[in-house]
């Protein structure tokens, strides 16, 4: 199951145009990444929970030839309560469950041997915890089993030693879903997991150390893009999967080339820096420069214009001489909070 139900607040005002998972890395969408990652595994039968603008994450899914099941929640579920409807899809067999916002290339094969031979309700993949501020501290023993999922002891804070993270790869036994109530909103690691852990059920995480990053704000977003276009093998493999027959990155020295999408038009004296990506469609002006910076589809950038550590959503009609930098901009629409962004011709710049 892919988990791509949720609003992706902390992603806004980009998921107020899309899906968190429908949006473009390297001009594909990224539950594409997700899928074909599970294909490489032979895994077949994938149901994928919606809520939010669910029609972006169809059309995102219809583009790989990929054919899955859709379990909607008119109401968001959880994490455990999205689990708990899409039972009917799940039950019978062990089900690894997925964030549809992480990018990997993790060998699922050491999760589905570890969690059947352990014979566990529970595996999670886990990484060290990067910023234990922000992802949910986990300690675990020497032999993999779950010690403790946050912080419990009082006056316990972000300087503690709890070394790992979820990495929102995990897999779960059939009975796991005895746990889960119908019909409610449930969370994985508040409802379930730490209350099984103090009935001293055991629970186990496996300690990955492979490529893993998570798309969860706009500059991580953008941060991620820029590391597949120019990063080191296994990132540029994963773009490579699934990337379109015949599309590839340059392997060039120094700063790679911009990656182009189709039909995009380039005028007179364009000039890219560090890592340029530009969606199907755009068109940029001449004696414009861009460093390392997003464009999505059907962009227009006006002649002479800057721009710098910015992400450009569809559609968005940057007039001439426009300066850019740390901004993203997206054009007016119903819905988007005015008072956030800052006017950019017919457009809105916010800062990330």
């Amino acid at each position: 199951m892919l988990l791509s139900a949720g609003k992706g607040r902390r992603l806004y005002p980009l998921t107020h145009l899309r899906a968190k998972a429908a949006l473009p890395v390297l001009n594909i969408p990224l539950i594409q990444y997700a899928l074909h990652y599970l294909r490489g595994f032979s895994i077949g039968d994938v149901v994928i929970n919606l809520h939010h603008l669910p029609h972006s994450i169809k059309e995102a899914v219809s583009k790989g030839g990929m054919e899955v099941h859709y379990s909607w929640e008119e109401e968001l579920m959880g994490t455990a309560g999205g689990l708990k409807k899409a039972e009917e899809f799940l039950s019978g067999d062990d089900s690894l469950v997925i964030n549809s916002d992480i990018l990997t290339d993790y060998d699922l094969r050491e999760l589905i041997s570890f969690h059947q031979q352990h014979k566990a309700l529970a595996t999670m993949v886990l990484c060290p915890n990067r910023n234990p501020a922000r992802f949910t501290p986990i300690e675990v023993s020497p032999e993999g089993k779950i010690l403790r999922i946050g912080y419990q002891a009082e006056g316990e804070s972000a300087g503690s030693n709890l070394p790992y993270m979820f990495t929102g790869i995990q897999m779960l036994s059939p009975e796991f879903f005895r746990f889960i109530p119908q019909g409610c909103y449930f969370e994985l690691a508040r409802d379930v997991y730490r209350p099984l852990l103090q009935q001293e059920v055991p629970l186990y995480g496996l300690i990955m150390e492979s490529f893993w990053c998570e798309l969860g704000t706009p500059r991580e977003y953008l941060e991620a893009n820029l590391l597949l276009l120019k990063g080191d093998a296994i990132a540029r493999g994963l773009w490579s999967r699934v990337a379109p027959l015949g599309k590839t990155i340059p392997q060039l020295c120094g700063a790679p080339p911009p990656l182009l999408g189709e039909g995009v038009t380039l005028q007179k004296n364009a000039q890219f820096e560090g890592g340029v990506v530009i969606g199907d469609g755009s068109v940029i002006g001449q004696n414009c420069r861009i460093k390392n910076s997003l464009l999505w589809e059907d962009c227009s950038v006006g002649e002479g214009s800057h721009l710098e550590v910015s992400i450009v959503t569809a559609g968005v009609k940057l007039p001439p001489e426009s300066l850019v930098r740390n901004r993203i901009v997206v054009a007016q629409r119903r819905g988007i909070d005015l008072q956030k962004g800052e006017p950019m011709g017919e457009n809105l710049a916010f800062p990330f």
